[in-house]
């Protein structure tokens, strides 16, 4: 034990034995129940691990490899060769604490090139606030993700699901309140490995590159959610919001973004029912010349547009089999779908449906994914398409399995 936790063990063990001494002599021959002693010091040695593990800290390390199978029926080469077998990612995680101090990172490779996702340092300053600095999720909708299959939904590839950015993060989390408040202040976008501009990056971020100077500055993004309801029957209704800077590289000026959203998170029983709707926006200060209707986002090492405004909605519904089948445990079949609207310039409408099954077996996940979707990031399109961008409905089936250490 370390040499710190006797003091605080001796404090435990008069607070507990020393009533129980007293109150056995007290009572005579029979002294108190002795299921209740039993009990007391079952509790006393769940509170004095408590006191060891906050006084030494802890260190785990772990990861994932996944392969994938695609077919893209929009690629004549994938459909020559009824789809490919590839690597999809491999990945470290850290988590840690240290006298109070947390640790939380992870680090990805894919095929060409591979980046940090998420590294923050935190602390709680009281059981229920905790301060983040690093590489923090943004505090934006449904968490941890607004969908249940591999390719998340249509927020993703503009920025608003599971996005990570540079800055400090406070989340008050109480138990026993219905409560969650989330507060950010994000000074920059997250980074790939080789600036600020590689879009060699997990998360979606407006990226400069070409004409396209914009980047993303001084974000303030909050939400706050409530969960009503009872036992295997809940829900929880939030609000999201964030407004920051634009800065363009080429006029030097400061542009402005915002975005707000509304959403609704149920689990009932073995079903699960997710509802979202927001908007964005983006008023980037361009050089004459230069299109103001979309702007350019970066990440998986390419960079894409995205319509400069635009409404979007998702509804998806899952359920969660369990079974006992050799390793297998559960099957949670999903579909998800999004739309994208109102965009500026009147680009086209982005639709995505995802139909599909995730098979849970030990350490190993798989998703199997049925993905119908148009004008949508990889699944042949594009969100802000041009005249010669394909605008039709395209088909990708996906199997991703991946095993977790």
């Amino acid at each position: 034990m370390h040499k710190r936790t006797i003091p605080l063990a001796l404090t435990l063990v008069s607070a507990v034995v020393l009533p129980l001494t007293a109150s056995a002599a007290t009572n005579g021959a029979n002294g108190n129940d002795p299921q209740t002693i039993r009990a007391q010091i079952h509790d006393l040695q769940k509170r004095l691990a408590k006191v060891e593990q906050t006084q030494a800290g802890y260190f785990k390390v772990g990861g994932a490899l996944r392969y994938q199978y695609a077919y893209r029926d929009w690629n004549k080469s994938s459909r020559d060769q009824t789809g490919t077998l590839d690597f999809d990612t491999f990945r470290f995680n850290i988590d840690g604490k240290y006298k109070g101090i947390i640790l939380s990172a992870e680090y990805r490779f894919y095929r060409g090139w591979n980046s940090l996702k998420s590294g923050w340092m935190g602390y709680d300053f009281t059981p229920h606030w905790q301060g983040q600095f690093g590489l923090v999720r943004v505090p934006f909708g449904i968490l941890p993700y607004a969908s249940h299959s591999f390719f998340f939904s249509s927020n993703y590839y503009f920025g608003l699901e599971d996005t990570y950015d540079a800055g400090v993060k406070a989340i008050y989390k109480n138990p026993d309140s219905p409560w969650d408040f989330r507060v950010a202040v994000l000074k920059n976008a997250g980074f790939g490995l080789f600036g600020s501009s590689d879009p060699g990056r997990y998360s979606y971020n407006v990226l400069p590159n070409g004409a396209q100077q914009n980047l993303a500055d001084n974000t303030l993004a909050t939400r706050l959610a409530y969960t009503f309801g009872s036992k295997g029957a809940t829900t929880e209704v939030g609000v999201s919001a964030l407004a920051g800077q634009l800065y363009n590289n080429t006029t030097m000026k400061n542009g402005s973004h915002w975005a707000a959203g509304l959403h609704a998170d149920g689990n009932y029983g073995q079903w699960n029912v997710m509802a979202e709707a927001l908007r964005y926006q983006y008023n980037p200060q361009n050089p004459a010349g230069v299109n103001s209707n979309v702007v350019q986002v970066g990440a998986y090492n390419y960079y894409d547009n995205i319509p400069a405004s635009a409404d979007s909605g998702l509804v998806n519904v899952a359920y969660t089999l369990p079974v006992q089948w050799g390793p297998i445990s559960s099957l949670k079949f999903y579909n998800d779908y999004t739309e994208v609207f109102n965009k500026s310039a009147n680009f086209g409408v982005t639709r995505m449906d995802v139909l599909g099954m995730a098979i849970s077996a030990g350490k190993v996940y798989t998703y199997i994914d049925l993905v119908e979707a148009k004008n949508q990031p990889f699944i042949g399109g594009t969100m802000a398409p041009t005249a010669s961008s394909d605008q039709s409905w395209n088909t990708r089936f996906n199997i991703n399995v991946g095993y977790y250490f």
